[in-house]
Formats: C-alpha cells, sequence, structure tokens
C-alpha cells in the first residue's frame, strides 16, 4: 500500500487499525539500509526472528487432533 502511495492514514482506515500501530508497524520493520522502502516479505521475515520463541508444531505433537484435523 505504500508503494502505491497510500499514506498511514489511509492504511490504517483499509485495515480497520490504528494509525499509531501501523506507523509503528513499518518503522519496526524497516532498517536504515532498505532506503525507506517497505518489503512485506522481509518486515514479516523480521518480525519472525524478533518473536524470541520458535513456534512449536502443533499437529506434529498432538496426535490426535492431527487425526481429528485430517479426518
Amino acid at each position: 500500500m505504500r508503494e502505491r502511495g497510500l499514506g498511514i492514514s489511509e492504511i490504517a482506515e483499509q485495515l480497520a487499525r490504528s494509525p499509531w500501530a501501523i506507523s509503528r508497524e513499518i518503522r519496526r520493520n524497516m532498517l536504515e539500509h532498505d532506503k525507506g522502502i517497505c518489503d512485506a516479505s522481509l518486515a514479516h521475515h523480521r518480525s519472525r526472528q524478533r518473536a524470541g520463541r520458535p513456534r512449536r508444531p502443533r499437529f506434529r505433537l498432538d496426535a490426535v487432533l492431527r487425526a481429528e484435523v485430517q479426518a
């Protein structure tokens, strides 16, 4: 949306989020060497790195849940 020239307020309105939250996420996921270009896949990767804890593969650990979902 930023690439299409939309402002923070317009993005926030379309996503039903506060402008503050949109601004924070853009700031948090862009580094100085990104030269002001927001890359969604890179931002997602950076947020996963910051998560600090790996996600557990629920289906692999819970055989009953796996069987229920497969059924």
